[in-house]
């Protein structure tokens, strides 16, 4: 294998940024904002990508000033040991329960449309295996996967355009009926 076929094009690394961003809470999103922001999810969708976007901007920022690091390289390095260590464990914590919660997500969604009767252990357990098999493989391997999975968009994409022929946009409003403090409650949720 050379070298070229070991590196990620910028194609498959706008692709992985883009499907990594979206994942599979997209499924839930519109019942969960609804409950919480009413009219107002819009907004919170739009203040979670502004979040989600400076993020990406600032990980930019920290990998172009310590190029040849990993973040977990760049925490030792800025925090010393035991911060750079404490650092460390609330970053994996916090994937740990990221990624859980995906999974939990993602069942529920199976369980609600396809999987009625399949018993919840049997899902998560093939969920289970199918991250251990990506989680084992090199990044540019989720990267062909994620290319190659994008293709899904050119549907989704027809499909909520026809759904958007009949909406009614009025019934959005008003935009701040669940109030401010909810909208940013949701925002929490649209952020995961």
């Amino acid at each position: 294998m050379d070298q070229a076929e070991k590196k990620m094009s910028p194609k498959q690394l706008f692709l992985f940024i883009i499907q990594a961003q979206i994942g599979v809470g997209v499924l839930s999103i519109p019942y969960d904002l609804s409950k919480t922001a009413k009219g107002g999810g819009g907004i919170s969708v739009v203040i979670a990508g502004a979040i989600t976007q400076i993020i990406i901007l600032m990980m930019w920022v920290l990998l172009r000033k310590f190029p040849g690091m990993n973040l977990f390289q760049i925490c030792f390095r800025l925090g010393g040991p035991i911060i750079g260590r404490l650092l460390i464990a609330c970053y994996v914590g916090y994937f740990i329960l990221l990624g859980s919660n995906v999974l939990l997500n993602a069942y529920m969604v199976l369980q609600r449309w396809i999987l009625q009767s399949t018993p919840k252990w049997v899902v998560l357990l093939l969920f289970c295996i199918m991250t251990y098999y990506l989680a084992k493989e090199k990044l540019t391997v989720l990267a062909r996967f994620y290319s190659l999975s994008s293709m899904l968009f050119i549907p989704l994409i027809i499909f909520v355009s026809y759904g958007l022929t009949q909406a009614r946009i009025e019934y959005m409003l008003p935009l701040t009926e669940a109030g401010l403090i909810n909208i940013l409650k949701a925002t929490k949720d649209t952020t995961i």
